[in-house]
């Protein structure tokens, strides 16, 4: 949903924060934090993937309108340059059915990407090995610690 923006990660203290923007800026550090751990834990045969359940419907969209979740579509396009169309929402069978994949296939190359049960690719943003390094770096400072593998 949205490129992560190591320059202003905090929305210049909170005074430019956008709430969609944020969520897709959560999903794709979730992503490069994947491709950064399995980078840094392949010899020692630990594995990690990321993925995408789409949308489930729970009670979490309880709060969600119509027009909140129109802005969130306006906010993917904007983000990702290119048309975006909701699709509609999975049971929670369905949203797990990703999860279990990730959790229980031992086949996955570590660092993967899963949507919708296979290995895929996130957007463009998201495959940026650099960026995910600069994150990782950016991360360690902030919680005033650097792991050593």
């Amino acid at each position: 949903m949205s490129d992560v923006q190591l320059d202003d990660w905090n929305y210049e203290d909170g005074t430019k924060y956008h709430a969609w923007s944020a969520y897709g800026r959560a999903k794709t550090t979730s992503i490069f934090f994947t491709e950064a751990l399995a980078s840094k834990l392949h010899t020692r045969h630990v594995d990690s993937v990321s993925l995408d359940p789409g949308s489930i419907k729970t009670n979490l969209q309880v709060y969600l309108t119509p027009e909140m979740r129109e802005e969130g579509i306006k906010t993917i396009e904007t983000n990702t340059g290119r048309p975006f169309s909701a699709s509609e929402l999975k049971t929670i069978g369905q949203g797990c059915s990703t999860i279990l994949v990730a959790a229980l296939d031992p086949t996955l190359p570590s660092g993967s990407f899963l949507g919708d049960c296979i290995v895929a690719a996130p957007e463009v943003y998201a495959r940026d090995q650099e960026k995910a390094e600069l994150l990782w770096a950016l991360s360690e400072r902030l919680v005033g610690q650097t792991f050593e593998w």
